[in-house]
């Protein structure tokens, strides 16, 4: 599992909020919207902590101040990603075509980056601006990466060692080398194990706990 891959087809909202009147209070609703991570970098923020990520205006609020609380132009972003961003617009209608910053409602983010292993890779125009933009392959942050692709093999790994216990335990009642009761008691203690490491994965993944 890379927690980190770009979604290869366009995403559709499923939540209609109604209208509030500051846009921040839209940001427990786009954490789940977008399960949990930057739409730029895809950083989880189960993993940098969800105050260091907030509400980015699409189109920025200082040229489209009638979008600032329009839910289709919000997206979850962690901190980051929205000050590199900032104002960014492209300056004329050409350049809009051209020179866009992808984003997961809109595009096809996978179309234009892509990850291999802990590092970004731009594939178009519009990768490169928002590879340059964003700066998504600043050294710590990809150093960080391969810390939490590291440990993510480390607990699929442990899941892996569980379940062959789990099926060895059943192996050996089938054979008559074990009793149901003992297995019973050996599968209790492997399933609640499993339980705490889906819960790791589960955040490395990015979803909201």
């Amino acid at each position: 599992m890379n927690p980190f891959v770009y979604p290869k087809s366009r995403q559709q909202r499923t939540f209609n909020p109604r209208q509030y009147t500051r846009y921040q209070t839209y940001k427990r609703i786009l954490r789940l919207e977008f399960s949990g991570k930057c739409v730029y970098c895809h950083m989880p923020s189960s993993m940098r902590g969800y105050a260091s990520f907030g509400v980015d205006h699409y189109r920025p609020q200082q040229r489209f101040p009638e979008l600032a609380v329009t839910y289709s132009n919000l997206y979850y972003c962690c901190s980051t990603c929205n000050s590199a961003k900032g104002k960014y617009w492209p300056t004329t209608a050409a350049l809009e075509k051209t020179h866009f910053l992808p984003n997961p409602c809109d595009h096809s983010m996978f179309e234009h980056l892509r990850f291999r292993g802990a590092t970004v890779e731009a594939r178009t125009t519009q990768g490169r601006v928002a590879l340059k933009l964003l700066d998504l392959n600043d050294p710590e942050t990809v150093e960080f990466r391969q810390l939490v692709l590291a440990s993510v093999e480390i607990w699929e790994d442990r899941k892996a060692q569980f379940l062959q216990k789990k099926e060895k335990a059943g192996r050996l009642v089938r054979a008559g080398k074990m009793t149901v009761a003992v297995a019973a008691e050996a599968v209790a203690e492997i399933d609640a194990e499993l339980a705490k490491v889906d819960k790791y994965l589960k955040m490395y993944s990015g979803d909201p706990i």
